[in-house]
């Protein structure tokens, strides 16, 4: 997305109170944070220089929008993201639009790949194809092979076939070379290997746990406590590994600092055993005081 940062010390704006930079958008003229929904206008200097040079930076759909309107100045064209589908009537107006043929060009972020049937497509691009592929977490090739699979099936659904281009810094991932060839069980095959080397599931089940509070020092000495908790009631025959503790990746949302513990291991039962042996321990509480919560997580779908 676009973001806002300093031509003279290169300093970027970000989210006072979350880990994430402020998203630029034109339309409203204002910066947005899409975790915590803080806004604010346009600063007119560099908080960290006050520099007066501030450049808008990024790829967001709708910089993307703006370079295809001058690029193709007589082709209509409609994008779909959350700015322009924020109701049910919204999207199916621009769906309508598109059924219709009219719409020449559609842009969207990942809400377009969903199993929308449009009729007439011929040709689809997939802009920066390897964001995906870098979020830091087990599932992001899995994901990135859904994402685009499901995406490269909008092309060719009518008579006439489809063609898809994707653009990518790192054209050798096996990823792409799978999309390509439409070829699930190779990728399949590919993808086990990694995840059974690496201790990922299917061959493992995982908890996390997450200690949140607004005081960032408090989330830390909890974090830790609970890591000697565990520690002390993890045998070597259990077979459980523990990771961590860990800043999340998205270390602070909405004001609240997050400290990550990963529990993982093949028998279901020996995590289920342990949870348990902890929550009834008295000091379990310190953990879901006023002042912090802890949020455990079985089988996780997200690691971030």
């Amino acid at each position: 997305a676009n973001y806002i940062f300093c031509k003279e010390c290169g300093f970027v704006f970000h989210c006072p109170r979350c880990s994430v930079t402020l998203t630029f958008h034109e339309n409203d003229r204002l910066l947005q944070c899409h975790y915590c929904n803080f806004k604010t206008g346009i600063p007119q200097t560099c908080a960290d220089c006050s520099s007066e040079v501030i450049r808008f930076n990024g790829f967001g759909t709708q910089k993307l929008e703006g370079d295809i309107r001058q690029a193709f100045p007589q082709a209509r064209v409609a994008r779909l993201d959350r700015d322009t589908t924020r109701t049910h009537d919204d999207f199916a107006s621009l769906y309508q639009q598109m059924t219709d043929g009219d719409i020449d060009i559609m842009i969207g972020t990942q809400m377009i790949t969903k199993g929308h049937d449009f009729p007439n497509v011929t040709l689809v691009g997939v802009v920066h194809a390897d964001l995906s592929l870098n979020i830091p977490d087990f599932r992001s090739s899995e994901r990135s092979f859904q994402l685009l699979t499901q995406v490269a099936g909008r092309a060719g659904r009518g008579d006439i076939p489809g063609q898809v281009i994707i653009q990518t810094h790192n054209p050798d991932h096996y990823v792409f070379n799978f999309v390509c060839n439409h070829d699930y069980e190779e990728f399949y095959k590919t993808e086990i290997q990694f995840r059974k080397r690496l201790n990922y599931p299917p061959f493992t089940r995982m908890v996390s746990l997450e200690i949140e509070s607004e005081n960032e020092s408090l989330a830390e000495q909890l974090a830790q406590k609970l890591k000697k908790m565990l520690s002390g009631k993890i045998t070597r025959k259990s077979g459980i590994e523990l990771l961590g503790p860990s800043r999340a990746a998205l270390y602070r949302i909405n004001n609240k600092f997050r400290q990550h513990i990963i529990l993982r291991s093949s028998d279901v039962h020996a995590l289920q055993l342990i949870l348990k042996q902890c929550g009834s321990a008295p000091e379990w509480q310190q953990f879901s005081s006023g002042k912090a919560k802890l949020i455990i997580d079985v089988d996780p779908v997200n690691l971030m």
